[in-house]
């Protein structure tokens, strides 16, 4: 993908960026507004409770006025792009801070009701369990911990009639320990979604570097996932071919072939070997080209899909016509050295024979000394020449 992006125009790459960054932000305010929906639930839970008479609906309009203004500032960091220049721009840890805060400050209110209070505590910490780092939790945990002992013990010190301290520490203590199981637990988690991430970082890449289009295809026969590659092997967008059915990329004259696979994609046992088999596709224009399709089946969370490795082997099939060509006109051209060969020994070899057979004729003739060295001489040089 690095290399992709590095034949990138700086246009392309800005608006790439531009991309992946709105989406980033689509998908921290769509979380934002999952916690906006708890704290509403929240303060829900809290009127509520004021209306059982179990604390003054004072604390709860106050909690009520600090989680919007809570909520309004976090609303305009995302809306406004400010949380880009922060370390972390999701706003995890400052989000999840601020609802135990408000939840803390509501349990000053809430009297002897404070344990169900003490449950949206544990709950709004499950959202940093799934979120954050062990190392992030842990500060987490102590802190509220630590803060909810001292809010118990200034609603004790302000109404102690209202509390039974021992039920209190022992409230204490049980918040402490499951906010360390959870730490415990959260960190479990990050590793394993560290180890997640890079084994799908390792694998995407690897999907997205190769050369040969790789199409994986649901049950029907439809594109659930292209590479990158498909633009070059089919000259399309990956995303467009998402939902088309792979039997729809070949060409008419495969109608049989097309016919075999779908029904292959579809589940139906076929008596086939889809290893390396040759079939026409057409590009975007229209255009076929002959290609090596390997198909194999795999299943994911117990639905089956299938893996289609697509190879463009028209350069590797003209190459091969070429070395035919050119082994045809070799052959041709020393059959015609052949036949050359053949015919000038035939016309060399007609004529020096009538001249031998005309030699020994004369070396039997009555002829003078120097007469018959020249019809020697004759002789020699036609033997030897023949």
């Amino acid at each position: 993908m690095q290399d992709r992006r590095q034949h990138q125009s700086p246009d392309d790459r800005r608006a790439s960026v531009n991309g992946d960054v709105t989406a980033a932000q689509a998908l921290r305010m769509r979380r934002f507004l999952i916690a906006l929906a708890t704290y509403v639930l929240a303060i829900v839970t809290m009127a509520l409770g004021a209306w059982f008479e179990l604390w003054g609906f004072g604390g709860v309009l106050k909690c009520a006025i600090l989680v919007g203004c809570v909520n309004l500032a976090f609303f305009a960091l995302l809306r406004s792009g400010a949380n880009l220049k922060l370390a972390d721009p999701s706003l995890t840890v400052e989000q999840i801070a601020a609802g135990i805060g408000v939840l803390l400050l509501a349990t000053y209110y809430a009297g002897v009701a404070r344990s169900a209070l003490t449950l949206w505590v544990i709950m709004i910490f499950l959202f940093a369990v799934f979120r954050l780092r062990a190392k992030q939790l842990w500060p987490l945990a102590i802190v509220t911990w630590l803060a909810f002992g001292t809010i118990s013990w200034v609603s004790y010190h302000d109404n102690p009639s209202l509390f039974n301290p021992r039920l209190e520490v022992f409230l204490w203590l049980v918040l402490g320990s499951a906010l360390a199981w959870f730490s415990l637990m959260g960190g479990y988690i990050s590793n394993m979604r560290a180890r997640m991430r890079r084994n799908e970082i390792f694998y995407r890449s690897m999907w997205e570097t190769v050369h040969d289009a790789i199409l994986i295809a649901g049950s029907k026969g439809k594109i659930e996932y292209a590479n990158p590659a498909v633009s070059a092997v089919f000259g399309r967008d990956p995303q467009s071919l998402l939902g088309t059915l792979v039997t729809a990329l070949l060409a008419q004259q495969t109608a049989p072939d097309a016919q075999e696979l779908q029904c292959h994609l579809e589940g139906s046992e076929v008596q086939r070997d889809w290893n390396a088999v040759e079939l026409a596709f057409t590009r975007a224009d229209g255009t076929p080209f002959p290609a090596e399709v390997s198909v194999d089946d795999m299943v994911v969370d117990r639905r089956r899909a299938y893996l289609l490795s697509v190879r463009d082997v028209s350069a590797r099939k003209q190459t091969k016509q070429a070395l035919v060509d050119a082994r045809l006109q070799a052959e041709s051209a020393n059959r015609a050295k052949t036949q050359f060969m053949a015919n000038m020994t035939h016309e060399i070899r007609t004529p020096l024979n009538g001249i031998i057979g005309m030699a020994e004729i004369l070396k039997e003739e009555p002829l003078g000394a120097s007469a018959s060295g020249y019809v020697d001489k004759i002789h020699r040089s036609g033997r030897a020449l023949l």
